[in-house]
């Protein structure tokens, strides 16, 4: 009732009250929270800003099936990872795509990529844009130069987007998202690279650069040259002695403690978790889950209609 005198206030009457109105009405309560948002000084000081706040409808107890995936949930790296990613990529993209030599100078810039960004792939733009559709001005880049408000507002004819654009699963023909932390050093390699072609006047179309940046980063996960130089040097990428990685073991040995079903699915090869499962956990590493899955090709792996398993043999295959 409140809402619709406030909407008879505002000169909306009942008989209008239909889609538009409710859209009105969701505007309103947006704008209302945002403002309430923007005047909050500083949280309370009681607010642990390293807690980890859960949906407390879900009851653990319950829960009689964990599922994990190794990178970034099992193992935990360093930003060492990121600068290796790049290098790799970088390299791949000189030898056999053809790219200038010269891009083997542009180093990794930690500061620059964040997860979750987008790609304009026909403009090369990178910006953010958050689970409305909303663009956030100020987030929008071409290489290392930021797009001004005006011409961004003047390409898009505003700053809101239909979800046809970006695509339901936000990724379309038009647009890529940018959604694991793997995704930072093609999001800085994209950049560097946009930005060696400018600054040396080098015409160029965005979308090849993309596609090539992009088959780049895949390629050196697919010919497992990534893994191969993690394991080499294990200790500068992988992490067991934070508490991300210590309490590993602890943490799996009590769901199993407590009759849990638990089990491992990832699209690294099996040769690679072992060494660095056993890194983090010991040489019975595996004994700690009901069910491992590697090179599950993931997400192919949920939505195809073909899969075929495959049973590895440890003892041959290592």
């Amino acid at each position: 009732m409140r809402f619709l005198k406030c909407l008879e206030w505002r000169g909306i009457t009942k008989a209008r009250y239909s889609t538009q109105t409710s859209k009105q009405i969701l505007l309103l309560k947006y704008e209302n929270l945002k403002n309430k948002c923007l005047t909050i000084e500083a949280f309370d000081e009681k607010i642990n800003p390293k807690g980890v706040f859960t949906n407390n409808e879900i009851c653990l107890q319950d829960i009689d099936v964990y599922g994990f995936d190794y990178d970034y949930t099992l193992a935990y790296y360093n930003v060492s990872l990121y600068r290796l990613l790049f290098d790799l990529a970088k390299d791949y993209l000189i030898v056999h795509h053809k790219y200038p030599p010269g891009l083997k100078n542009v180093d990794y810039l930690s500061h620059f990529p964040i997860r979750g960004l987008h790609l304009d792939i026909k403009k090369g733009w990178l910006l953010k844009i958050d689970s409305y559709q909303n663009l956030q001005l100020g987030t929008v880049y071409h290489g290392m130069n930021e797009i001004a408000h005006n011409e961004v507002i003047k390409n898009y004819g505003g700053r809101r987007f239909n979800v046809e654009d970006i695509g339901f699963s936000q990724s379309s023909p038009n647009f890529h998202h940018f959604v694991d932390l793997f995704c930072l050093p093609e999001i800085c390699l994209l950049a560097c690279t946009f930005q060696y072609m400018l600054d040396k006047g080098i015409k160029y179309q965005p979308e090849y650069i993309f596609q090539d940046v992009h088959d780049s980063i895949n390629s050196i996960h697919r010919n497992y040259s990534l893994h191969r130089s993690i394991v080499q040097s294990i200790d500068d990428y992988l992490l067991p002695i934070r508490d991300e990685n210590s309490k590993l073991k602890e943490f799996l040995s009590r769901l199993q403690k407590n009759g849990k079903k638990v089990f491992l699915i990832t699209n690294s090869p099996y040769w690679f978790v072992n060494f660095g499962m056993q890194s983090l956990c010991g040489e019975d590493w595996s004994k700690m889950f009901d069910l491992i899955i590697c090179s599950a090709r993931k997400p192919q792996f949920f939505n195809s209609h073909s899969k075929p398993f495959r049973k590895f043999n440890v003892k041959v295959c290592k």
